[in-house]
């Protein structure tokens, strides 16, 4: 310390730039520089700021006698300085109170779900590969109730909900709200209809595979991969969001954190684990959540005047959010291993059915309660955007500032906690269904360890795209316009009756959607005109900027009538060369899993016919008797 103070006293700080010399030393300046204290706004100081800051008000405040240091004890250079040190002092103050909790509950996470896994090993050994992926039949219904909440909600309903209230109005709060939870519904009742045929179906591409053949699933796996890399890449940028654009700190640890906890827990635990720890972060995500509710009830006192009209009928994107919700959330989903996933994990038609329904009352409230809050601040005028530009993603947060508009350290700590718990949910669960996309087809019969060693394969480069800060809602966009053009012509596969094998063919489900992303070029190409952009901007607009409805609608029109177009086609040109359309993938994949189950029970009633009735019975495998326990009824339903 006396070097340092002898050096800044040294003559060599006479000739220091101004910038220096209002801190009496280049030496200090530098030193301070680095740690952020003299930075000139308060969010870019570092975690060594407070060192600094402390350091700086001992060194201005201590005048020793003697010595070569003479700063004006009230001096305008002090007071600079110490306004700096101040200001630093509180921005770390607020970055420690948000990164230490953080982390420490992302890391319990992480550690209460390997305890469980180490738990669940030592209860029932090693995990086989199918119970990896799909916790078959082994999920109750308040369990998988809260996983489904959990898995499907994540940090961007912090962002993007009350974003997009403040830009649709009222309309598209409601119906993005409704139309967040409504889609796991469809995929309870469509995962039981799949079932009800393929019993031990692993994944929804595995669906796709037995009923189109491997190079439809191919594709179906790129597009499926697609879409969720693109929203765990979506949920490692909010996460970062929050820290970069409210902390006011580097998005890199908190996402890297994240990241790798989850994927560590993942790799070791599978589905099953994730569906427990989904337990947890649910509750806590809740309590959070109410917690942030009670202080916005008891400090809000903004005079609400008549609802502006941007907020109400009189806006576009809010009346045209009644079709692009419903379609792009639903056909999201669909192309999505999440809610397919728990689909294989519920222990009877039953829980699924009374499961999905408590996830998709718990997400309708909450993300109706998440965009409310955005609608709040945009009709009180609590929230300024700064240029036309500003669309609100951190407008859930002006309920949280004081009357200087500086945001209230402990309550903005208790919504970001909640980001951190929804964001870490929906990454495990990102993460087990791209896994569940690629292994459930690619690695049915590899080593589990296979499988674990994939997980952090593809998180890798999703977490090294989040950090570039892409739009959230750009991202988005693009993979909802995407699925929307393949949704229909997939589906229509679950049709029975050979009427529906003769139309929806694999040619018709591919040729139907390249012909939907087809009809998607083809409108921003004839819409560029009157927009008056080029070609690529107009692409770009379509399906990276602006959710309208045209497009959405017509992908899925499109998509339609070319599976239609293409029978026709298909019927004639086989009609032409006398070849019949064959049985679809799905019939043989019937005919084989029956009479697996036929040779099954006739070998082993053949073995058991000297043995005790009772003890033959049991000999049986679950698969193969029609009375099974509750943990495996849905699959003998299906049976």
């Amino acid at each position: 310390m006396y070097v340092g103070l002898w050096v800044a006293a040294s003559p060599k700080a006479k000739s220091a730039s101004p910038s220096a010399r209002k801190w009496n030393s280049p030496v200090v300046y530098a030193f301070f520089k680095s740690t952020g204290a003299a930075a000139a706004e308060p969010a870019a100081a570092s975690p060594a700021a407070p060192i600094a800051a402390a350091t700086l008000f001992f060194l201005t405040s201590w005048k020793p006698q003697g010595s070569r240091v003479h700063f004006k004890p009230n001096g305008p250079e002090r007071q600079t300085l110490l306004r700096g040190a101040f200001e630093s002092i509180m921005a770390t103050k607020f970055t420690l109170s948000m990164y230490i909790p953080g982390a420490i509950i992302v890391v319990l996470f992480g550690l209460a779900a390997l305890f469980f896994t180490l738990l669940h090993r030592h209860r029932k050994g090693k995990q086989t590969q199918d119970f990896f992926l799909t916790a078959r039949n082994s999920i109750g219904v308040w369990f998988i109730g809260w996983s489904f909440y959990a898995a499907v909600l994540g940090s961007w309903a912090v962002f993007s909900i009350p974003s997009y209230a403040y830009t649709a109005g009222y309309m598209g709060l409601i119906f993005y709200s409704v139309f967040s939870g409504v889609p796991i519904l469809i995929q309870a009742y469509l995962g039981i209809a799949i079932q009800k045929r393929l019993p031990m179906v692993t994944s929804f591409t595995d669906f796709v595979q037995r009923r189109f053949g491997t190079p439809v699933m191919m594709w179906v796996a790129l597009i499926m991969m697609l879409n969720m890399g693109i929203a765990l890449t979506a949920e490692m940028t909010a996460i970062g969001d929050l820290f970069t654009q409210v902390v006011g700190t580097t998005r890199v640890p908190i996402v890297i954190i994240i990241a790798v906890t989850t994927a560590v827990y993942t790799a070791a635990g599978g589905l099953y684990i994730s569906i427990l720890t989904d337990q947890v972060q649910a509750v806590l995500s809740l309590v959070l959540l109410f917690v942030a509710y009670i202080y916005v009830a008891a400090t809000f006192r903004e005079p609400l005047g008549p609802l502006p009209a941007e907020l109400g009928t009189g806006n576009y994107t809010g009346m045209a959010s009644i079709a692009t919700m419903p379609i792009s959330l639903i056909c999201a989903s669909i192309f999505s291993e999440v809610a397919w996933a728990r689909c294989w994990a519920s222990a009877s038609n039953k829980t699924l059915k009374l499961g999905a329904l408590f996830g998709t009352l718990q997400i309708i409230v909450v993300c109706f309660l998440l965009g409310f809050a955005g609608l709040l601040a945009a009709w009180s005028g609590l929230f300024i955007p700064t240029g036309p530009d500003d669309y609100g993603n951190t407008i859930f947060f002006t309920l949280f500032l004081n009357s200087q508009r500086e945001q209230v350290v402990w309550i903005t700590v208790i919504v970001g906690l909640l980001a951190i718990t929804l964001s870490t949910s929906n990454q495990d669960s990102l993460q087990n269904g791209l896994v569940e996309c690629v292994g459930g087809v690619f690695l049915k019969n590899a080593p589990v360890w296979i499988t674990r060693v994939l997980v952090v394969i593809l998180t890798v480069p999703c977490l090294v795209v989040s950090l570039q800060s892409y739009n959230i809602i750009s991202l988005y966009l693009l993979g909802n316009l995407v699925t929307t053009t393949h949704t229909l012509p997939i589906i229509a596969g679950l049709i029975p009756g050979k009427w529906a094998e003769r139309i929806v063919t694999p040619f018709t489900a591919i040729f139907g959607c390249w012909v939907g992303f087809a009809a998607v070029v083809v409108y921003a190409a004839l819409r560029r005109h009157s927009w008056g952009l080029s070609l690529s901007a107009a692409l770009h607009q379509v399906f990276f900027e602006i959710y309208d409805w045209p497009p959405f609608v017509i992908a899925l029109i499109a998509s339609v009538a070319a599976v239609a177009a293409g029978a026709v086609f298909e019927m004639a040109v086989r009609a032409c060369l006398k070849r019949p359309i064959p049985p679809s993938n799905l019939a043989l994949a019937e005919q084989e899993h029956r009479r697996e189950q036929e040779a099954a029970t006739t070998k082993l009633t053949s073995n058991s016919e000297e043995m005790d009735p009772k003890l033959a019975s049991s000999q049986v495998p679950q698969w193969i008797t029609m009375e099974a326990p509750p943990s495996s009824k849905l699959q003998h339903e299906a049976l």
